[in-house]
């Protein structure tokens, strides 16, 4: 008979296969020790558990308001008489019921009931996702306790008190104030759909458009006209990014061009109203301001139609054209990387906020007003025109829509004070609102106010290249090994940037290097004194070679916010000011010798 085949040998585990449980030890191997006995799980009490099964949503009634946060759960009861409930719904695509209008007075806005909120069930019965509109407002009228279960949707601007806001500063009149705040809502609405779901959907559900490759606030002004070219300058406002390209004409009316064959023929026909004509045999620097103006006017038109126009099956294929018109998809890779800050994200996402706010209609034809009333001014007075437009405009905002920019932010993180809070959104506010009245009027200024300090920033600049060959100890100021290299190399870079609150950032940043250096020079063991701090920053001023030093302080100075000139920003800017006064007041023979400037 054939003898029987060998057991084979155990194959080896499988990769992310838990291995068998070892088996007992047998007699002749020494036992280990064994595990311990499981610690008994207690019970929970059990009025605990009684609690924790009844317990309910807070609940808001007329007599006592409650303060929910957005995302919160609560219940709402609609106290008082009759069938008027006050309640509007609307349904999404995907079925979910949202308060769409409240008319006043109301019982459901008496009740704490916000526009935005999303309506989940009646006196304690959840609806189910798709039943209809209809269903659910049969459910709400049967109700016999008119309690309804809501999640607290994101806050909207109070568009009202935003008009009224602008009207008592003058800024809207009647009219304005009656169209702004239908724009307004209609702008949050969308903006709220982009940031939330990735698309933009019509009024009416019929029309939705996927956004979610498109940038959400492209900031675009035409700010020179040279070698036949226009110089268009563009801000990211979600990721902080500026820059520049230069567009021929040629390139304006290949933009025409398309959005006349992807837009509606009513949208397309009423931009063409401000595409200006071609060129002229023989320009005017009159004409050459018209047509940068008129150009400008066209491509911010285009940019918010996603936000302020009527919808249609292919608005996002024309923002994508005019994305690849600003050269946006080569710089895309660097914005992603910028968007990661986790430093700026929140002010960022606020600054986002505010542009769209300020693409409606209405208050994109407030800031046109302001900037043609600002462009018949040259030098200091335009400089001071200019600062007084920003303040008011800043305050405006932040006065009229501060709560919503606040829920902006306090979507994204709950570690905030309040005062931190305020801060970050003023910052925000102030960044958009330069973008808007500041780059627009740029060009005039430079022209102007260079021209008034001319004389001034010629000597600085003599003065400046005398001190530079010189050593620390010529300056008065305390020897760094370093040279101070990386304040100097902070400073250097101000000139990259276009707005003056970046440019302060930019200020604050170097000022803040000056001490991290001395410490890490001394070891910890030395304090930097306040009188020793000046010296120094007048050395980083002089290295860092700013070809434009006296139109720069004079600037920053005028357009500094007013609520940080008592802060750390506005003792910088101070000192700053006081550096460029110094070395005005250097004489040149003890700048060129060995003699310390700082001496008595």
């Amino acid at each position: 008979m054939p003898q029987a085949r060998s057991k084979p040998p155990a194959l080896p585990p499988a990769l992310g296969k838990r291995p068998e449980a070892p088996k007992a030890p047998s007699a002749a191997l020494p036992a280990t020790r064994p595990a311990p006995p499981p610690l008994p799980t207690p019970d929970p009490p059990a009025d605990l558990v009684e609690r924790l099964a009844v317990a309910e949503p807070p609940l808001s009634t007329a007599q006592k308001v409650l303060v929910v946060a957005e995302g919160g759960t609560f219940r709402a009861r609609l106290d008082g008489d009759g069938p008027a409930l006050g309640l509007t719904l609307k349904a999404t695509r995907d079925g979910r019921a949202f308060v769409q209008a409240l008319p006043a007075p109301s019982r459901a806005r008496a009740a704490g009931i916000r526009i935005g909120d999303e309506v989940l069930g009646v006196d304690g019965a959840p609806f189910e996702r798709g039943v209809g509109l209809r269903h659910v407002a049969a459910r709400i009228k049967a109700s016999s306790k008119k309690v309804i279960t809501l999640r607290r949707g994101f806050a909207p601007v109070d568009a009202e008190k935003l008009a009224a806001v602008l009207q008592r500063r003058g800024a809207l009149s009647d009219d304005g104030a009656a169209a702004l705040t239908g724009e307004v809502a209609e702008v949050c609405r969308r903006a709220a759909l982009w940031d939330e779901r990735g698309e933009v959907v019509s009024d009416f559900d019929d029309v939705s458009v996927d956004v979610v490759e498109r940038r959400p606030a492209l900031c675009c002004r035409v700010v020179d006209y040279d070698d036949e070219t226009y110089a268009v300058w563009t801000l990211d406002a979600r990721s902080g990014a500026e820059w520049r390209v230069r567009r021929s004409f040629a390139r304006f009316r290949e933009v025409r061009s398309v959005v006349k064959r992807l837009a509606p023929r009513h949208i397309h026909e009423d931009l063409d109203r401000t595409f200006p004509d071609e060129a002229a045999f023989y320009d005017t620097v009159s004409s050459i301001q018209d047509r940068c103006r008129a150009l400008e006017t066209y491509l911010r038109r285009c940019l918010a139609l996603l936000l302020t126009g009527p919808l249609h099956n292919r608005a996002g294929r024309l923002h994508a054209c005019l994305e690849d018109f600003l050269d946006v998809p080569a710089r895309l890779a660097s914005l992603e990387l910028l968007e990661r800050n986790p430093d700026a994200h929140l002010r960022r996402a606020a600054q986002v906020a505010a542009h769209q706010i300020l693409a409606t209609p209405s208050l994109d034809g407030v800031v046109s007003t302001i900037v043609e009333a600002c462009r018949g001014k040259e030098g200091h007075d335009l400089l001071s025109a200019m600062a007084t437009a920003i303040d008011g405009l800043q305050a405006a905002l932040v006065e009229g829509c501060g709560v919503f920019f606040e829920a902006v932010v306090l979507r994204r993180t709950r570690r905030m004070t309040e005062e931190e809070l305020d801060l970050l959104v003023r910052a925000a506010v102030r960044r958009q609102v330069e973008a808007e009245v500041f780059v627009p009027l740029s060009s005039v200024l430079d022209e102007s106010l260079r021209r008034d300090l001319e004389e001034e920033e010629t000597a600085l600049q003599t003065s400046c290249a005398a001190a530079r060959l010189k050593t620390q100890a010529a300056l008065g100021c305390i020897e760094s090994p370093s040279r101070w290299e990386a304040a100097v190399y902070r400073l250097a870079t101000v000139g990259s940037y276009t707005l003056p609150c970046d440019r302060l950032d930019v200020l604050l940043a170097a000022a803040r290097e000056v001490p991290i250096i001395f410490a890490a020079e001394h070891g910890g063991e030395e304090v930097l004194g306040g009188d020793d701090f000046l010296p120094i920053f007048v050395y980083v001023v002089v290295q860092a070679g700013i070809p434009d030093l006296r139109y720069l302080q004079t600037v920053l100075s005028a357009l500094c916010d007013p609520d940080k000139r008592l802060s750390e920003t506005g003792y910088y800017v101070a000192t700053f000011e006081a550096a460029v006064e110094h070395i005005r007041g250097l004489p040149l023979a003890r700048v060129l010798g060995e003699e310390n400037p700082f001496a008595p």
